[in-house]
């Protein structure tokens, strides 16, 4: 599923600063850190409130923070394919660099003719995996700093 939201009108970025600027004080005063989801009661039915996922309630800020900057966006989802360029761009790293992560068969991708495309899932897996272990590397850095008593 791809859902995308183009150029933006003047009036519907200064409703999206306003939404944005509302938010933003609500949450301020109501969520904390580690919340699951976030109650919303629509104006039309304030005896309802409506529990949202916290995450889905954090990308909504992020959709409004963009319209009201005039910037389009694109939901995807897992199986979306990517191009190479397109990979590599979400990565933030070389194309060739990422033509070799795919060929050392660290990213599952497929190929298209002589082209080749990775699923956005694969891609975000592999993502997370490296995150982890840069925090593992970081965590026994500072471990190793600490029983040398580096002062750290």
């Amino acid at each position: 599923m791809t859902s995308s939201i183009a150029a933006n009108s003047k009036e519907e970025q200064k409703l999206a600063a306003q939404s944005v600027a509302t938010l933003e004080r609500l949450v301020l005063h109501s969520k904390s850190p580690d919340q699951q989801a976030v109650d919303i009661t629509l104006m039309e039915a304030p005896d309802t409130p409506i529990a949202i996922p916290a995450k889905v309630f954090d990308a909504l800020q992020k959709m409004l923070h963009l319209m009201a900057g005039g910037q389009s966006f694109a939901l995807l989802s897992d199986d979306t394919e990517l191009t190479t360029v397109q990979a590599a761009e979400i990565l933030h790293v070389s194309r060739p660099h990422l033509i070799k992560l795919l060929e050392e068969g660290q990213i599952a991708h497929r190929r298209v003719g002589r082209h080749r495309r990775v699923l956005l899932g694969d891609l975000l897996l592999f993502q997370s995996r490296q995150k982890a272990l840069r925090e593992n590397a970081l965590n026994a850095l500072v471990q190793q700093a600490q029983e040398l008593n580096l002062g750290y």
